[in-house]
């Protein structure tokens, strides 16, 4: 794993504590940025979750009858937020280990959140072809990627690779500090 202060980087697992804090709450609201995308009973996968800043909020808006399944490639950063999901007790929360190659699951989606983690995936086209095995004609894709770290033009040629791969962007939200798309396939 390359440093996390190089271009091409994963997140480091002891850095995430920095993301997930009380402040950030005033600047980047998990139910105002997700709670139009996301309704009762929906199966959601949050991809890099990280400590599960928004896997948590999510799993609340979907409720007892909907399902977040968190997906990463870092064992480490998956034990840390299963061991919080236990801690809580809560049911609906799934963590999954990925290879970076093939999901490890079958099934559909109804949103798929990548958040300030798209720009880690070094095989974009693997990726792709894995996120278009879990999506339907309804599923929508939320990329959010940090302005300080991903250029505009990195962002738009990364969103391109998506809509050469037969998505196209249905909403621009507004996120602070950040670039973000919402996509669906066409």
């Amino acid at each position: 794993m390359k440093s996390f202060l190089t271009k091409d980087c994963v997140c480091p697992s002891w850095l995430c504590f920095t993301f997930d804090n009380r402040l950030r709450k005033l600047f980047q609201n998990p139910q105002k940025i997700l709670g139009q995308y996301i309704k009762q009973g929906d199966k959601v996968l949050d991809i890099g979750p990280g400590m599960g800043y928004f896997t948590f909020p999510m799993a609340e808006m979907v409720g007892y009858d909907g399902k977040v399944t968190a997906l990463d490639i870092q064992e480490k950063m998956l034990k840390k937020l299963k061991s919080r999901v236990d801690k809580k007790g809560i049911k609906n929360i799934d963590t999954q280990l990925y290879d970076g190659n093939t999901f490890p699951f079958k099934g559909k989606f109804d949103l798929i959140l990548l958040f300030w983690m798209y720009h880690e995936v070094h095989n974009r086209e693997v990726f792709i072809r894995e996120i278009k095995s879990v999506v339907t004609d309804r599923t929508k894709i939320f990329i959010a990627e940090p302005k300080i770290h991903v250029p505009e033009k990195n962002f738009y040629d990364s969103i391109q690779l998506l809509l050469d791969g037969g998505f196209h962007v249905i909403d621009r939200p507004n996120v602070f500090f950040s670039r973000a798309v919402v996509l669906m396939k066409e």
